[in-house]
């Protein structure tokens, strides 16, 4: 993920980004915020995408108890050891694949310390696996 200023070059604008208004503390009593551009892969806008319908559970612990089918585990590459077992147990258990992040996910989907994050929706999750770029690797492709 990258942040460029408002001066950025223009091919760098022609990508995907999103934007940000950051505050930018000048003296005691004004504030002025400054708008920063990020730019986003398509696997991040569309996890926001998914976060935004409520088709996503969050946590490791979560993803075992929870009943419903989900199609794709994302996995913070800043998880423990013992998180990646456990939610690579639980993804063969399940036959779901899990994809290991690069991009830290908290940012991504905007939860503090969130490490996991699984899709509920099946067409989301077959346009991430189809869209997956150099920050992102598969662990587990065991697909029912």
């Amino acid at each position: 993920m990258y942040v460029l200023t408002r001066n950025a070059s223009k091919s760098a604008r022609k990508e995907f980004s999103a934007s940000i208004w950051v505050p930018k503390f000048r003296s005691k009593y004004t504030r002025r915020y400054v708008r920063l551009t990020v730019i986003r892969d398509k696997v991040e806008s569309l996890i926001g995408f998914a976060v935004k319908a409520g088709k996503v559970v969050y946590g490791a612990d979560t993803l075992e108890s929870y009943k419903k089918r989900y199609h794709i585990i994302f996995l913070c590459n800043t998880a423990t050891e013992n998180t990646k077992k456990k939610v690579i147990a639980v993804a063969e258990k399940k036959h779901v694949p899990v994809v290991l992040s690069e991009n830290v996910l908290e940012n991504t989907v905007g939860r503090k310390n969130c490490k996991v994050v699984a899709v509920l929706d099946k067409q989301m999750s077959e346009a991430m696996l189809a869209r997956l770029g150099e920050n992102y690797r598969l662990i587990g492709s065991e697909v029912r």
